[in-house]
């Protein structure tokens, strides 16, 4: 008797352990409830799921693929091209990458501390605060008079303190907002 209920923990712990699957992986493979969005390219974290496409059923994701590889396995399915000259990370979650907080800072003209690398190459480093406003007042000679100007990249462990008095010697006539390195 001891080794039966031995042997069934064992079962119920390998089962436990085991891969876990959902109901959406036990349902049949058609295209009820499923859209596919294709798009230029579908980037994965491992090499043997590549494609131009994600098959997508009730929010959670079936397959990875060529389109017309799902459109066929997954025949009647919604096609939505809403991705179609875009690129597609599904499954990726990282939210520490601030995506929506760099598209901002990127946007704007850029002071770093030290070299920083951006979508348009690298940008260089603005290591001391005398380098650091010496910058600035050539951001603000570019801007057209009376626009706002929003800078990005200022850090008071290397720039020093800052206060309006610094501000106005650069400038009185625009408004200056300084977006500190740190967000």
């Amino acid at each position: 008797m001891r080794q039966k209920v031995i042997g069934l923990a064992v079962l119920g712990w390998l089962v436990a352990c085991g891969p876990q699957t959902s109901d959406i992986n036990q349902t049949p493979a058609n295209g009820e409830g499923v859209t596919i969005y294709p798009a230029e390219t579908v980037v994965t974290m491992t090499a043997d799921q590549t494609g131009n496409a994600v098959a997508v059923r009730d929010g959670r994701i079936l397959a990875i693929g060529g389109r017309d590889g799902l459109e066929a396995e997954y025949a009647g399915a919604v096609v939505d091209e809403v991705f179609i000259e875009k690129t597609i990370i599904p499954g990726l979650i990282d939210p520490h990458v601030h995506m929506g907080l760099s598209s901002l800072q990127y946007a704007t003209p850029l002071t770093p501390p030290w070299p920083m690398a951006t979508p348009d190459g690298m940008v260089r480093g603005i290591p001391t605060r005398a380098a650091f406003f010496e910058r600035l007042t050539e951001i603000v000679a570019d801007k057209p008079e009376g626009e706002p100007l929003i800078v990005y990249g200022f850090l008071n462990l290397e720039h020093g303190d800052l206060v309006r008095a610094d501000l106005d010697a650069v400038t009185t006539d625009l408004p200056l907002e300084i977006w500190h390195y740190s967000s």
